[in-house]
């Protein structure tokens, strides 16, 4: 089985520290490097510094997130390491949503306050959040992240309660995500995919399957080639290709940049998985 080598990980996180900021830039490149999203990316961060053992960055980052805490509270009533989107019950061990999700938008923050929303997208410069506060998904089943996440939500939900309906509801979304595998393409496939598989589905799957103890009906050999795959696309520079292409078996083609919300979620799915972000 390939391993994730830590070291360089941890190499790769440094790198996307900015100390003006005092946050993760989303990745190196362009204006990538100069864009600084507070929740997914920085929350993220803060687990992977953690799992690596970096507590001084990782507190940096916490200290910067409170301080946005105060306007996110104002503005979508909940602080900075959240955005009621699917990482929230990766991240928190006391939250579960059992309501649809609701579609992205994002807002950028300026003279103390967040503008927008705007149309999301990769390397918009600045400081800016993704909040989940949009139209209601009708169709969660069809998307690994959001599956995974509910299953998560609905495992956490069965926990508290021991009703049967609730494990039902978390098999319900164990068994959408499952169907989304692409045995061709070694790896998950939400709607209208193209063929570059998206690398953080798989560290979802394993996310959800560590801190639900894999239960029926996960495949109990799907772990590994998940696991194997996630591993097998970490980068020289210590993160992970956020997308790669398969052919007869084999990776062909992938990203060689990365970003920080992918290699922090590959890193937390390798390192003390079953752990929440009690800490922050």
């Amino acid at each position: 089985m390939m391993r994730l080598d830590a070291g360089k990980a941890a190499g790769y996180a440094r790198g996307r520290f900015n100390e003006k900021s005092q946050l993760c830039c989303e990745s190196i490149r362009g204006e990538y490097a100069r864009t600084f999203w507070l929740m997914n990316d920085n929350a993220l961060a803060v687990v992977l510094f953690d799992r690596l053992g970096k507590t001084a960055l990782r507190d940096k980052v916490m200290g910067k997130l409170r301080v946005y805490s105060e306007l996110t509270m104002s503005t979508f009533h909940h602080d900075a390491f959240r955005n009621q989107g699917w990482v929230d019950p990766f991240i928190h061990r006391d939250i579960c949503y059992l309501e649809p999700l609701r579609t992205p938008r994002c807002y950028r923050y300026s003279s103390n306050k967040f503008d927008g929303p705007l149309v999301c997208q990769g390397g918009m410069g600045g400081i800016v959040h993704e909040e989940w506060d949009g139209s209601v998904y009708q169709d969660e089943e069809t998307y690994p992240d959001l599956s995974a996440s509910k299953a998560l939500s609905w495992h956490k939900q069965y926990e508290k309660t021991g009703n049967a309906e609730d494990r039902e509801k978390r098999d319900f979304f164990v068994r959408s995500l499952e169907s989304l595998w692409d045995s061709a393409n070694l790896g998950f496939r939400r709607p209208k995919q193209k063929e570059e598989m998206t690398t953080y589905y798989l560290a979802a799957y394993l996310l959800v399957g560590e801190k639900t103890g894999w239960p029926v009906p996960f495949d109990e050999n799907r772990r590994v080639v998940a696991r194997n795959m996630l591993n097998s696309l970490q980068l020289r520079s210590g993160g992970f290709a956020t997308w790669y292409v398969v052919k007869n078996g084999k990776v062909v083609g992938k990203d060689y940049g990365g970003n920080t919300e992918t290699t922090s979620l590959a890193v937390y799915s390798g390192i003390r998985p079953q752990e929440y972000c009690d800490f922050h």
